[in-house]
């Protein structure tokens, strides 16, 4: 959707408001109780009012810091990158293509699965496509498909996207992270002149050596570019150099 008078970059998020006590579903403030308020708007005018605005996904500030130190045969070099101003998504689906054939985030086993859990969690509930509550919560009223919602602009699929592009489910995307660490010895001429060689150098270097974000990203990369799906983050590789001269 175009709203106006918005950076493009610009986000937005169902209000979610809890888990039901009853079966552990999501629930949000849709609109749903006052669903006529919505009727002959365009799009664009139902996003700010059903969603909220959940900031930007670009940064406000980026930039890199290098540093190089040495002691005597010894160098170090350090490559930081620094990102602030952004807000990303938690990595998903939680919920919705859960099944045998995939794995899910950890954090589903803190899920609801008795009243009295909606107090200390907040991830829904699994429920089977058997049961009756399924069917009820797959689609949601704004597709056209229930009597109330005819007449308004579809806004949202069902719970289950909606869970997964919930407010719930936002952080900041503020990091700092240890892109490149190079360490080289240069071995001393002294040693040297016992060897056909007139310079060796060891060197170590590492890439993607660690983040520093938010806890909630539990592993997932931080550095989500505009609307690129969500990722885990980028292991570290090692290289280990010998470099000789005559």
């Amino acid at each position: 959707a175009i709203v106006v008078n918005q950076p493009i970059s610009t986000f937005y998020s169902y209000k979610f408001m809890g888990l039901n006590p009853q079966n552990g579903v999501p629930m949000f403030d849709d609109w749903e109780d006052r669903w006529w308020l919505l009727e002959g708007k365009e799009l664009g005018e139902i996003i700010p009012l059903v969603l909220e605005d959940s900031g930007t996904r670009e940064p406000k500030f980026t930039g890199n810091l290098n540093s190089t130190f040495t002691y005597k045969n010894w160098s170090l070099g350090l490559n930081f990158a620094y990102s602030l101003g952004s807000k990303v998504r938690l990595y998903g689906p939680i919920v919705n293509g859960v099944s045998s054939a995939s794995n899910v985030r950890k954090e589903f086993l803190d899920r609801w699965q008795v009243p009295g859990d909606e107090k200390k969690t907040i991830y829904p509930a699994l429920i089977s496509p058997s049961s009756p509550d399924y069917s009820r919560y797959s689609v949601h009223y704004s597709d056209g498909t229930r009597a109330s919602g005819g007449q308004i602009r579809k806004f949202a699929n069902h719970i289950w996207q909606m869970y997964d592009d919930s407010n719930v489910r936002v952080v900041s995307g503020n990091y700092v992270k240890l892109q490149s660490l190079s360490l080289r010895y240069r071995m001393p001429n002294s040693v040297l002149q016992k060897t056909p060689f007139t310079q060796l150098d060891i060197s170590f270097s590492t890439t993607n050596c660690f983040t520093i974000s938010a806890k909630e990203l539990k592993g997932q990369d931080p550095t989500q570019a505009g609307f690129a799906d969500a990722g885990l983050s980028v292991r570290p590789t090692y290289t280990i150099g010998l470099n000789v001269s005559f």
